[in-house]
């Protein structure tokens, strides 16, 4: 599995709208886009995500990519399971599916920086226990 996240501090408006639009881009196109609660989202839900965003202290964005394909509902389910268990703050999960052959999963965060803060370790336990949950090698 592939893994990548980044964070910035003092988001603004653009950069949080930004972020959130990539990370549900395939929405329309077969993929997923999801809120914490398991409702898609829609356009009004980014605006909103993006314009509470700007007034925290960082976003964060995260993204996983599987050597296996699999269903667009199992990744879903699976990376909105990891993230009730391990992220804080408020996410947007989406499944992109615009490279035929590769679903792959991207989490945009937001949030205080005590919630969005991560070490070594804290990455490494996200990456291996999503992982460990779509039965991938790390």
């Amino acid at each position: 599995m592939n893994f990548h996240t980044q964070y910035q501090r003092a988001p603004n408006f653009e950069d949080a709208l930004a972020l959130a639009e990539y990370t549900v881009k395939d929405r329309n196109r077969g993929g997923i886009a999801q809120l914490p609660s398991g409702h898609s989202v829609d356009n009004a839900d980014l605006h909103g995500w993006a314009s509470w965003a700007s007034r925290q202290d960082m976003i964060r964005s995260y993204s996983a990519a599987f050597s296996e394909e699999y269903e667009v509902s199992r990744l879903a389910n699976t990376a909105s399971n990891v993230a009730k268990e391990q992220l804080e703050g408020e996410w947007i999960i989406g499944i992109h599916t615009s490279n035929s052959g590769n679903a792959h999963v991207h989490i945009a965060q937001a949030g205080t920086e005590q919630q969005l803060y991560m070490d070594r370790q804290e990455i490494d336990r996200l990456r291996t226990d999503l992982a460990e949950k779509m039965g991938e090698p790390y």
